[in-house]
């Protein structure tokens, strides 16, 4: 049904509509009340009455008595919390008890800003602490920038001073990158479900999420290698073997990741060409480096570090992408 309004203009600058009765009363819209207007890329507007988040609190039921494995239910727990839910109850007996402990000993090693609302011999609860709060883009790239760029700068320190102790605790930083990821898309969820406004978060259409979780995952990936690169790294070094040559490898691939994520955070096509050619340069250089064939850590290493390398070049084409899609953008809107 289509509704015709005429367009007055108030002020000195200001193009108005009234909006119909029926359906403000219908979504409880009075006086005072926000609505959010979405420019569409056909040129119409999209009104939308403010997303009932602060109302609405979400909570998802895991049943490990319905024969759940711990893989399943924690898949099922990480989805949901990406969504939004808010509070979470696990259903046990005393059956599943050993299913229980090990989920619980997941949950909360690997999901940030939670805690154990309530426990009996049936059910514990937990809950999300501290409302969402809308991240811009570029702030999110800049914080796992942070977190990645500490990594590689601890497995090069470990590798030198041949400090195991530096080496072994790299998995636990792994571990707040984990995090992070899933506090990112959560709240990337939460914007696109209508949360926030796309701009409130430095996006210019909701065809970049997509590009955007492409990095964000492609980073988190890149941490989970340099994982095992500290893992492996440990082993050489216990056994007294030479590091130095991989220590400088990864220093070099941490300075592209680092340039990569900047040329991302400003959509800077021209610097991500000319560092995808660079980074192009490194890989095959990879190929052709000299290391002993044994033991296998030496080919380990080499094997995530290659791993390493096609991420970043991946988020230097995605910096392609994002700038392509604001060009067409751009031209659907002007």
């Amino acid at each position: 049904m289509s509704i015709v309004r005429r367009v007055q203009f108030t002020g000195k600058s200001t193009y108005i509509i009234s909006i119909p009765k029926e359906w403000a009363k219908n979504l409880g819209i009075s006086k005072g009340a926000r609505v959010f207007i979405d420019l569409m890329p056909d040129g119409s507007l999209k009104v939308r009455p403010e997303p009932r988040f602060t109302e609405v609190k979400l909570a998802k039921v895991i049943d490990l008595r319905k024969g759940s494995s711990m893989a399943t239910a924690a898949r099922e727990f990480i989805a949901a919390y990406i969504a939004g839910y808010e509070v979470f109850k696990i259903l046990y007996d005393e059956q599943t008890s050993k299913t229980l402990k090990e989920l619980r000993a997941f949950v909360e090693y690997r999901v940030a800003n939670i805690l154990v609302a309530e426990e009996n011999e049936n059910y514990v609860s937990y809950k999300v602490i501290g409302a969402p709060k809308p991240l811009s883009v570029s702030d999110t790239l800049s914080w796992l920038k942070r977190l990645i760029t500490v990594v590689f700068q601890e497995i090069v320190r470990g590798a030198r001073q041949e400090d195991l102790e530096v080496l072994r605790a790299v998995k636990e930083r792994d571990n707040v990158v984990d995090k992070a990821f899933l506090v990112i898309v959560r709240n990337l969820t939460s914007t696109l479900m209508g949360a926030n406004t796309i701009d409130a978060v430095g996006l210019q259409s909701h065809a970049e999420a997509l590009h955007y979780y492409r990095a964000f995952k492609t980073v988190e990936r890149i941490g989970d290698h340099l994982s095992i690169v500290a893992e492996n790294m440990a082993r050489l070094v216990e056994m007294k073997l030479d590091t130095s040559k991989i220590a400088e490898l990864l220093e070099e691939a941490a300075e592209k990741f680092v340039r990569a994520v900047d040329g991302l955070m400003r959509v800077d096509a021209d610097s991500a060409r000319e560092l995808a050619l660079e980074i192009e340069v490194f890989r095959d250089m990879l190929k052709r480096v000299e290391l002993p064939r044994e033991p296998l850590e030496y080919h380990d290493i080499m094997l995530s570090l290659g791993r390493i390398v096609d991420y970043t070049l991946d988020i230097a084409e995605i910096t392609f992408d994002i700038a392509s899609t604001r060009s067409v953008t751009k031209v659907l809107y002007e």
